[in-house]
């Protein structure tokens, strides 16, 4: 907090967060969900086997520690929410229209703006729909491994866009 003198006046600076951007919430959640660590994380699937995303959905079921899953791309999307975000079509999981399916799954499925702020009602707001990301109470909505929010924060502010 700064304090500004202008003659008889004095203003009191409070620093305000920045509200998050769209791409802030996509490297947060492809942190969460483990593909920012590979290569190419938009042709990451489940177990960390890599794809061809030029392609659709290859609804490949991996398993791992007991879970199977169709997770394929950045966002670990099942093969029916992909198709269900994309009107019921399997597109090509290209980087553009993952991040753009992420993007409607955040604020049209979930209530969650692309320039809401990232804080940990919003990221319990999105919990339902990525299972690394914790709840209120700190574990998955799903009840596996989750990301703490503490380091989910850390990851916001060490990538935040500078706009």
């Amino acid at each position: 907090m700064k304090q500004l003198f202008l003659g008889l006046l004095c203003l009191t600076l409070i620093p305000v967060r920045a509200q998050a951007g769209p791409q802030d919430w996509l490297r947060v959640i492809r942190y969460a969900e483990g593909t920012s660590r590979y290569a190419n994380p938009y042709g990451t699937a489940f177990t960390g086997r890599q794809f061809d995303n030029s392609q659709p959905h290859p609804n490949t079921v991996y398993c791992s520690r007991g879970l199977c899953s169709t997770a394929h791309g950045a966002y670990q999307f099942l093969y029916t929410t992909w198709v269900s975000v994309n009107g019921g079509k399997n597109l090509p999981m290209t980087k553009e229209n993952q991040d753009a399916a992420a993007l409607r799954l955040m604020q049209y499925k979930r209530g969650v703006s692309p320039d809401a702020p990232f804080n940990r009602y919003n990221v319990n707001r999105l919990a339902p729909e990525w299972a690394s990301l914790p709840t209120y109470s700190g574990r998955s909505y799903y009840g596996q491994s989750v990301v703490p929010y503490h380091l989910l924060e850390n990851e916001y502010t060490r990538t935040r866009s500078k706009d």
